[in-house]
């Protein structure tokens, strides 16, 4: 999701006058985590001297965890001490509910970038108020700034509910336990027969091999299936066909693949955590489960496989919800609201570019924008 929400950042191009464009700078590559190190301080040292020539207007860093947190804290310090400033957008899901289970000397480390950067873009409220509750940041440096997505062509809603041979049940996100597979593969086992014929699809990256064993030992290996990772275009393609998204996580910060489903109309069934309960209303627009609660996640996912009218209530609520909240027009909106106001940039969204004569200012400052 980070490494997505840096492209769409990208895809603005800069500004409509063509003053400031973005640089994508990676930490992390697809090495090991020694070569890591050496990404960083690459990177480190281009935009070092980059600003020496008056061309770096801004660092924007998309901050995730573990290793992810400790190179760009190491980063974003160096940069702070040169003058630049920096714009911290946390997307680290599960940070606010291990902080206070960790040591002091741990806690104390993570509050350092946040109190470093020149302000702190978070996900929503939730994360707010814990950044100036228990990190004591200065209200007026955080921000709160939705992630929007693109969109291809939206299926009709009338799609939903309707009879069909077979219902497409759909997962997409990385193959892990804390997305909750377990409780998935266990709840949708239960289904009774009168629920019709099913299968499951299980789209990410991550080893196959445990949950496969896992839908054999269930005795529905023969309904489920696992297409691996998938790009965007067949992501797309899999929200149109599916019936409903499961998304029952044990922690999560704003899942894209939620607001894509709002977006392409699919009912989504999910665990009220990270921003969710706070962009969502159960029933209205997603069904809530119980976080590893696989007798509540089952017969949720029988009672929508069932209600037509409710399925296509969660269908229209979410595409309107996500026409007024998270178009990647309006992501990129107010993330430049942000840079304007915290960083004294006059940068605005691309519509037009006026003849080249008209611009005066013609510096061309980075943005760094790491993927995971």
């Amino acid at each position: 999701g980070m490494g997505r929400v840096k492209d769409y950042i990208m895809q603005a191009g800069g500004d409509r006058y063509g003053r400031i464009r973005f640089v994508a700078l990676d930490t992390r590559g697809t090495g090991n985590a020694a070569w890591s190190v050496f990404l960083t301080a690459g990177a480190i040292i281009r935009i070092l001297a980059t600003a020496l020539t008056g061309r770096v207007a801004f660092v924007h860093v998309n901050m995730g965890h573990r290793g992810s947190f400790v190179r760009k804290t190491i980063a974003m310090l160096l940069l702070r001490l040169a003058g630049i400033k920096v714009v911290l957008h946390l997307h680290a899901g599960g940070l606010m509910e291990k902080y206070p289970g960790l040591s002091g000397p741990v806690r104390a480390f993570i509050r350092i970038p946040f109190h470093a950067a020149t302000c702190c873009v978070v996900l929503g409220n939730g994360w707010r108020e814990w950044m100036i509750r228990t990190i004591g940041i200065d209200p007026r440096k955080v921000e709160v700034v939705y992630t929007g997505v693109p969109l291809g062509a939206v299926p009709p809603i009338e799609r939903l509910g309707r009879h069909v041979a077979c219902r497409q049940l759909l997962f997409l996100g990385n193959l892990l336990e804390a997305k909750g597979l377990a409780e998935l593969l266990a709840a949708v086992a239960r289904l009774p027969v009168s629920v019709g014929n099913w299968r499951l699809t299980l789209a990410g990256a991550g080893d196959i091999r445990p949950w496969k064993a896992r839908a054999e030992a269930l005795g529905i290996a023969d309904r489920v299936s696992f297409p691996g990772w998938v790009d965007q275009a067949a992501v797309r393609t899999l929200l149109a066909e599916a019936d409903v998204l499961l998304l029952p996580s044990h922690y999560e910060a704003l899942p894209l693949v939620v607001l894509e489903a709002l977006g392409m109309g699919t009912p989504v069934i999910c665990t009220p955590v990270g921003v969710l309960p706070e962009i969502l209303k159960d029933m209205h627009t997603a069904v809530f489960v119980t976080p590893r609660d696989v007798p509540d996640l089952s017969d949720k996912l029988q009672r929508l496989l069932q209600d037509p009218t409710l399925c296509q209530t969660l269908a229209r609520n979410g595409r309107a919800l996500f026409e007024q909240k998270f178009t990647l027009a309006a992501f990129i909106r107010n993330l430049f609201d942000v840079y304007r106001r915290h960083c004294g940039i006059d940068i605005e969204m691309a519509r037009q570019s006026p003849p080249r004569e008209e611009v005066e200012d013609t510096r061309q400052p980075s943005h760094w924008g790491a993927t995971p």
